[in-house]
């Protein structure tokens, strides 16, 4: 993922990613960006920051269109997703779909 730093994030807040698969399955992907090591209270305005992540799947995960969202979290509360038509109702961006096979 890349993201794009428009303002200071205020102390607290952190992204989370989720993996929405067949059956309802559901794979929580959350961390810290940059393997722990660039919390988004230190981006700053104008920093492009490239967050790498590695997906392995079980051999029983059925082939399918598997979409991806990301959102920002701090101490359970979600960050609103603005324009409202933007987000899944859950406050999330679905950011891709990948195919798995």
């Amino acid at each position: 993922m890349y993201f794009e730093s428009l303002a200071p994030v205020p102390r607290g807040w952190r992204p989370f990613f989720h993996l929405n698969g067949p059956g309802d399955s559901f794979r929580n992907l959350d961390h810290v960006p940059v393997d722990g090591a660039y919390p988004m209270e230190r981006w700053r305005p104008g920093q492009h920051i490239r967050d790498a992540s590695a997906l392995c799947f079980p051999h029983t995960h059925l082939p399918a269109c598997t979409p991806i969202y990301v959102g920002l979290f701090k101490a359970g509360a979600r960050m609103p997703v603005t324009p409202a038509q933007a987000h899944d109702g859950k406050d999330r961006l679905r950011v891709t779909t990948i195919r798995v096979e």
